[in-house]
């Protein structure tokens, strides 16, 4: 478990968001860029948005794994250096306003071969969050 603190003004909004799941065809990348778009928008009067990534950003699915369908499969994405690598682009987008990514259930199962969510927080810039953790929100004031 990780202990993360952001600084936050005094009045903000969080969003908490996973399931991505690029690399399958259920993925809807209008969402995820309708989400990117209303990070950066004000949204009940307040501007300040903080997003906390939960995991499961790739599909991750070996060939293997009972849950694979190629049926489902995004071609274009099959690997998961490429859903790892669109993931990145996508979210560098969120800037400052990510605070942390987490690990989900697939990266997790392909972690024997390679951990992609610390990669993936590494290359936004954002601390790994690990499976779970604890974000504290301090605004540096003292009330």
């Amino acid at each position: 478990m990780q202990f993360i603190t952001a600084k936050v003004p005094a009045n903000f909004n969080i969003f908490f968001f996973g399931d991505v799941h690029a690399g399958t065809l259920l993925h809807s990348e209008q969402a995820l860029d309708q989400m990117i778009d209303m990070a950066h928008s004000e949204i009940d009067g307040c501007k300040a948005n903080f997003l906390v990534n939960m995991g499961d950003n790739i599909e991750a699915i070996d060939t293997s794994d009972k849950r694979f369908d190629l049926a489902t499969t995004d071609m274009k994405k099959i690997r998961p250096e490429s859903q790892a690598d669109y993931i990145v682009e996508k979210l560098s987008k969120l800037g400052k306003k990510l605070i942390t990514v987490l690990q989900g259930n697939h990266e997790f199962k392909l972690m024997r071969y390679y951990d992609y969510a610390p990669s993936i927080a590494r290359q936004l810039n954002v601390p790994y969050g690990t499976y779970t953790a604890i974000v504290s929100f301090v605004n540096g004031r003292s009330d």
